[in-house]
């Protein structure tokens, strides 16, 4: 079932193959301003960019051929209600990153061309260039300035301390030095986007003048819906003897509900997925050891488990035209609600028939974890998708360990 249901997965990607290729542009309208002056209307190739671009792709209409511009070609480019310049400005080339930080609070910089987003732009503006680290500029004339900041480590006598370097206060209260009452705004503020944009907001509501543009907010995106399918379930134990047998694997019933937060930017491509359901599987094994029609011993096994379970998980979309495909992998946790754990060895010599009943697994484990892996694709409200979970089953013991594979058929509902 399983091997059948993967198969058609991947020949709904295969059909989908160009629309895969080919629908992952996505032109806007939009106006190109070049370094000489040139105004040019058409369309760009709007990626919804968390990381700022490094060029961009610009055609006139449908019909013409894209070309491609670098920031040292492009004074200014608005797409999607969002505006960028084209800039050779000095950028901060050291990490933000705990485990990576300089014993120094110097700033290096280096100079980049880079394309900045507006953030806010009037008589005072504030822009920024992500590279993975997000850098803050003002603008003094034509020239872009680098609010400068670093986190640093200080080592004292026994223990090291991360500190920051906070120039870009002082930067900023001289930018904004008509209107004295936002200082204390000014040495409260951290250097990201919603504190610093707090700062110009307040110094637009104590002066005459007023912004002539806001970056619009990207806001997390929710769904809520259901899954139903069916799993297919197989149980090894690791270590046991051959002559124990192997456990035939269960088709079984699997459903509950889904919340996926999707995350803002890069055209809503990656989101965290979240699901609660109940699953559940039957595993038998049956074995005999003949002397004679008279003399024999049969051994059955029989595990079978229901639980609920967490799923936690990340998942990147391919853009179609009219649906999208995607890829899922993360972690699952499993909480057993219900279990049977029974072996039973009949023993025949001649006339003597003796049967003893105990425990497959002696005190059994009463969760699961482990990863899962799922492929999918999803046209409107309705989704479909292939998924394998492999997880590390009942037994708590070193010995005898436990693996449960699970493969997934399942189909989805957004109710929101």
């Amino acid at each position: 079932m399983q091997r059948r249901f993967f198969m058609l997965v991947i020949i709904m990607i295969a059909a989908n193959y160009q629309n895969l290729t080919f629908g992952q542009n996505n032109f806007k309208s939009a106006i190109l301003i070049l370094n000489n002056g040139d105004s040019l209307a058409g369309e760009i190739d709007y990626r919804n960019w968390k990381q700022s671009p490094a060029k961009i792709t610009f055609r006139k209409d449908a019909v013409s051929q894209s070309e491609t511009y670098s920031p040292t070609e492009v004074s200014s480019f608005r797409v999607s209600d969002e505006i960028y310049y084209g800039a050779t400005a000095l950028v901060d080339k050291c990490s933000d990153i705990d485990g990576e930080l300089h014993l120094s609070r110097d700033i290096i910089t280096a100079s980049r061309a880079i394309f900045l987003t507006t953030a806010i732009s009037g008589n005072k503006s504030l822009y920024y260039y992500d590279d993975g680290i997000v850098h803050f500029y003002i603008r003094k004339n034509e020239n872009f300035e680098l609010l400068r900041y670093k986190k640093y480590i200080r080592r004292g006598d026994s223990k090291e301390f991360i500190e920051t370097n906070n120039d870009y206060m002082a930067q900023l209260s001289a930018y904004l030095s008509d209107c004295l009452s936002i200082n204390s705004k000014i040495e409260k503020t951290t250097y990201d986007l919603p504190s610093l944009n707090k700062v110009f907001l307040a110094y637009y509501a104590c002066s005459a003048s007023s912004t002539a543009y806001s970056l619009p907010k990207q806001k997390t995106a929710l769904e809520f819906g259901l899954l139903a399918g069916i799993s297919n379930s197989t149980l090894r134990m690791v270590n046991e003897p051959a002559s124990e047998g192997k456990f035939k694997g269960s088709t079984n019933f699997s459903g509950g509900l889904f919340f996926d937060i999707i995350l803002p930017r890069n055209l809503k491509k990656i989101s965290i997925n979240n699901e609660l359901s109940y699953t559940s599987y039957s595993a038998e094994s049956y074995t005999e050891q003949i002397t004679n029609q008279n003399s024999y011993v049969t051994t059955s096994r029989k595990l079978a488990f229901a639980y609920i379970k967490m799923n936690n998980m990340a998942r990147y979309r391919f853009l179609l035209k009219n649906a999208n495909l995607f890829l899922n992998t993360g972690l699952t946790t499993g909480l057993a609600i219900s279990n049977t754990n029974q072996k039973e060895i009949f023993t025949k010599s001649y006339s003597s028939e003796q049967t003893k009943r105990s425990a497959v697994i002696s005190s059994p484990r009463t969760y699961e974890q482990g990863y899962l892996l799922g492929i999918g694709g999803k046209m409107k409200r309705l989704s479909i998708e292939a998924r394998m979970e492999k997880s590390n089953g009942m037994s708590p013991s070193v010995r005898l360990k436990t693996a449960v594979t699970r493969y997934f058929a399942l189909l989805g509902y957004q109710i929101k």
